[in-house]
C-alpha cells in the first residue's frame, strides 16, 4: 500500500487592492518541498480570497494561510475551519516592534496563542524583525503555547520544522462523535467530586494566567459502578461538557457517554462532551478500577512525562500513557502529557485531594526532533 499524499495548499501575499506576491512565501513554499502542493501568492480582485475559501479550501488536508488582507477587506481566516473542520491549518501573524517610550512588541506571546485559538489554527508562524531593515525571523508555535522552532532567519529551518510538525499532525488519529438521544437516567450525584473539580478549576485559572482565558481549563469525568442498573460494570461514564466554566460545576455540567464503541464517542443529550473524551473513554476501558479523572493544562509536580507532544483529542496519547503505566489494575496515577497538561485518575475521590499542580512553561520550547 502506498503512502497517502495529503492535499496541500498555501495562500500567501496580498490580495485585492494593490495585490502582490510574497517573496518569503515563495522561498518557504519551495523549501517545504511537499509533493503536489499548490500555492496562490497574491491575486487582484475583490472576490479572489472568497473564491479560494469557498471552492478550494474544503478539499485540502493541509492549509498554509499567510494571506495579507488590507484593513478595509473582510478577514476570512476565521472562516477556514467552518469550511473544512478536519484540515490542518497553519496561519501567520506579523509582530511589529514599536519604538519610543513604550518600545516593545505589538503582540505578546499570549496574544499570539490567543490568536491561534481564535482562528482554530493548529500552528501559527510569528514573523518579526528586531529593527527596521533587518531580515525577518520566524517562530513556530501552537495554541497550547508550545514552540517547535524559536526565532530564526533561516527559511530552511522554518520549512523543516513546519514540515515535520504538520506531518505529525496529519497522522494523529481522531474519532468522531454520535449523539444517541436523551440519556436513559439522570446524572449520578457526585457532590464531593463536583466540589473538588470546582476548587481545582479556580487553581488552574490562577496557574495559567490567562493563556486560555477563552478556553476551558481541561475537563473532568467519572463513572458510577454501583446503585444503578444501567451503570453495571462501568459501561457508562460522565464527562464534563464542552465549553463550560468548571469553577461552578454541578450535575448539569456532565454528558453521559456509553463505553464500548471503538470508532466514535457515543453520547447522550444536546451537549457535546470535551474534545479529550476519546482519550478518557479508552483509559476507563483499560484501567478498570479507576472511577474519577481530572485533566488540566497544567503539570503535576513529580509525575512522569509522556514522550511526544500530542494535541488534544488524539488517540496516540492513550498509547503514550499505557507505555508509562502498563498495569491495568492501578487505583491511582498522575501523568504529565508533554506539551499539553496532565491527567490524574483515582478509584476514590479522597485520593484526588491536594494534587501538587504547577504551571506549564510559557512558552514551552521543544528543540529536539524538529530540526534534527
Amino acid at each position: 500500500m502506498g503512502t497517502r499524499t495529503f492535499e496541500t495548499m498555501m495562500v500567501a501575499g496580498r490580495f485585492g487592492i494593490g495585490s502582490r506576491a510574497s517573496s518569503y512565501a515563495n522561498k518557504l513554499f519551495a523549501a517545504l518541498d511537499i509533493p503536489e502542493a499548490r500555492i496562490v501568492n497574491g491575486k487582484p480582485g475583490p472576490r479572489a480570497l472568497l473564491n479560494i475559501l469557498d471552492h478550494e479550501i474544503p478539499d485540502e488536508d493541509l492549509v498554509f494561510w499567510f494571506a495579507e488582507v488590507p484593513n478595509e477587506e473582510p478577514k476570512l481566516v476565521g472562516e477556514i475551519k467552518k469550511k473544512n473542520k478536519t484540515c490542518i491549518l497553519v496561519t501567520s501573524k506579523r509582530n511589529r516592534r514599536t519604538e519610543g517610550v513604550d518600545a516593545g512588541w505589538q503582540y505578546t506571546f499570549l496574544d499570539l496563542v490567543g490568536r491561534a485559538l481564535q482562528t482554530k489554527s493548529n500552528l501559527l508562524v510569528e514573523f518579526g524583525a528586531d529593527k527596521p531593515g533587518d531580515q525577518f525571523w520566524a517562530r513556530v508555535l501552537d495554541p497550547l503555547g508550545n514552540v517547535f522552532l524559536d526565532k530564526t532567519t533561516n527559511i530552511g529551518h522554518v520549512a523543516l520544522a513546519l514540515r515535520r510538525r504538520t506531518d505529525e499532525l496529519l497522522r494523529f488519529t481522531r474519532v468522531g462523535s454520535q449523539c444517541l438521544g436523551e440519556h436513559p437516567i439522570f446524572v449520578p450525584q457526585e457532590g464531593r467530586f463536583f466540589s473538588l473539580v470546582a476548587d481545582y478549576a479556580e487553581r488552574f485559572h490562577d496557574l495559567i494566567h490567562g493563556v486560555h482565558s477563552d478556553r476551558l481549563l481541561g475537563n473532568a469525568s467519572f463513572r458510577c459502578m454501583e446503585g444503578f442498573p444501567s451503570f453495571r460494570h462501568g459501561r457508562y461514564i460522565y464527562v464534563s461538557r464542552r465549553n463550560i466554566d468548571k469553577r461552578d460545576i454541578g450535575e448539569e455540567g456532565f454528558v453521559g457517554i456509553r463505553l464500548g464503541a471503538s470508532d466514535r464517542v457515543e453520547y447522550y443529550g444536546p451537549h457535546k462532551p470535551s474534545v479529550d473524551t476519546p482519550i478518557q473513554v479508552r483509559l476507563y476501558e483499560y484501567y478498570r478500577d479507576i472511577r474519577y479523572m481530572i485533566h488540566s493544562h497544567t503539570y503535576v509536580t513529580g509525575a512522569p512525562f509522556t514522550d511526544r507532544v500530542i494535541p488534544c483529542g488524539a488517540i496516540e496519547e492513550v498509547v503514550e500513557i499505557m507505555r508509562l503505566l502498563p498495569d491495568p489494575f492501578l487505583d491511582y496515577f498522575a501523568v504529565n502529557l508533554r506539551g499539553h497538561g496532565s491527567i490524574v485518575a483515582a478509584k476514590d475521590v479522597d485520593a484526588l485531594k491536594s494534587i501538587p499542580y504547577e504551571a506549564r512553561p510559557t512558552p514551552e520550547i521543544h528543540r529536539s526532533g524538529y530540526l534534527s
